[in-house]
């Protein structure tokens, strides 16, 4: 992403992984979105989640919440259907890459922390693939994942455990450990 961000020669910015895609007409208005509002700085709108053959599952649920609200409960921008206006970019800066994971919330966390004039438009703008296979939801990197989202939110919600990581941590060192001791017992027996 930075490399494309460097690359990049418009004005205004949008991120989009290889699996998912924009609604036909989406950049135009965002296009319009930006022209009628010009002391915006960011504009998102609503996303789907669709399974690994682009078919509908169900509406992203972050898109609705207050931006001051984000980190406590565990929402974010909704990264593909989010965009930038290119000039703030150096006041912004590039994604972070000690994440390997969350480096997409902490840039639009960037963005809400730096005051930039966020606005949310009412369209379904993108359409993000959830499958087991992906970086987000691969098993194989859970403990990774966790680890990001800890640092995360220490680093906004200056706390080291939300409600959500409490969740997380349980899933992850308590209940999954005990799940494989059982499964472990259940072989020898």
């Amino acid at each position: 992403r930075n490399k494309g961000i460097l690359l990049a020669t418009g004005d205004v910015l949008g991120f989009l992984n290889t699996d998912d895609f924009y609604e036909p007409d989406a950049l135009e208005k965002v296009n319009v979105g930006f022209e009628k509002q010009s002391t915006v700085d960011v504009i998102f709108g609503m996303m789907s989640i669709v399974n690994r053959d682009g078919e509908y599952v169900q509406d992203y649920p972050n898109a609705h919440y207050l931006l001051e609200d984000r980190i406590k409960k565990d929402k974010y921008l909704p990264d593909q259907a989010t965009f930038i206006l290119r000039k703030y970019i150096d006041y912004v800066g590039l994604y972070d890459l000690h994440y390997k994971i969350v480096a997409d919330w902490d840039f639009w966390q960037r963005c809400i922390v730096l005051n930039l004039n966020i606005q949310y438009l009412p369209f379904k703008i993108a359409n993000f693939r959830q499958y087991q296979e992906t970086l987000t939801f691969s098993p194989e990197f859970s403990k990774l994942r966790f680890i990001e989202k800890k640092r995360y939110y220490r680093k906004y919600n200056d706390c080291l455990f939300t409600t959500y990581l409490i969740k997380l941590y349980f899933r992850f060192y308590i209940k999954s450990p005990i799940k494989k001791i059982v499964l472990f017992l259940k072989i020898i027996d």
